[in-house]
């Protein structure tokens, strides 16, 4: 039984990992417009390549 689990806290820890592996290089971007939406985060901006997310609108957003 213990094997089982341990197996099954493996699987989901090596999921979860190439996930967020697969959601950072999904938020490389080169301009504001190649960011995915968020739901949560409604402003995005890229910077340094990056896609950054916030709650409210930040100062750099016109």
């Amino acid at each position: 039984m213990a094997r089982t689990l341990q197996f099954v806290y493996y699987m989901i820890l090596c999921f979860s990992v190439f996930l967020f592996a697969k959601n950072i290089d999904a938020l490389h971007c080169n301009n504001d417009n190649e960011c995915p939406p968020s739901t949560w985060k409604p402003f995005v901006r890229c910077k340094m390549n990056r896609c950054i997310y916030s709650r409210v609108q930040p100062p750099w957003a016109c």
